[in-house]
């Protein structure tokens, strides 16, 4: 019945000089389907190229603003008392029996209990400083080994001799013993 009503106006309004089509707005696209999306295709994905292009200049811009960002350490503040003063620092002295002391035991190796005998070697330069150690013979504990070598590379002096003299070495063995009131 709809169909019929529709007709009759369409009729009367063509009898009247009035055409029908005219108060139909003109379409949008006038093509086939597949190019309309072929086109909503291209323009999203210039879209996305541009999304992604802007994302990456921002990242760009965000790393080199971190770059040249003055670093900052927050240090917490301090609960516990300052460490006690360093012991005065030793005098080198020709003697090689003053060049390692019970000072030079590592406090680790203590807690340890750790004890031995550690055989060292050691180079003296021309100027009578000790330029190089070696442990010839490890007394089983690494840090006490390090602790040897460590402190007749800090301690040792021997007197100069001229000038394009050859190296000499020494040679000696350290005994690490706990001590008695441990």
């Amino acid at each position: 019945m709809d169909d019929l009503e529709d007709l009759s106006r369409r009729q009367a309004r063509a009898q009247n000089g009035v055409d029908p089509t005219r108060d139909r707005p003109p379409p949008w696209f006038v093509g086939s389907g597949r190019s309309l999306v072929t086109a909503v295709v291209i323009v999203l994905a210039v879209l996305v190229v541009l999304r992604i292009w802007s994302t990456v200049e921002l990242a760009r811009e965000g790393w080199r603003w971190w770059r040249e960002q003055p670093t900052r350490v927050d240090v917490p503040p301090q609960t516990h008392p300052p460490a006690p003063p360093a012991p005065p620092a030793r005098s080198r002295s020709y003697d090689p029996a003053e060049w390692i002391t019970a000072d030079d035991y590592p406090a680790q190796s203590i807690r340890r209990e750790e004890e031995g005998t550690v055989a060292i070697q050691w180079t003296v330069a021309p100027d009578g400083d000790v330029t190089a150690c070696r442990v010839a013979k490890s007394s089983g504990f690494a840090r006490l080994d390090a602790a040897a070598c460590s402190a007749i590379l800090e301690n040792g002096r021997y007197p100069a001799v001229a000038p394009g003299q050859p190296l000499r070495t020494y040679s000696r063995r350290v005994v690490w013993r706990l001590p008695d009131e441990f």
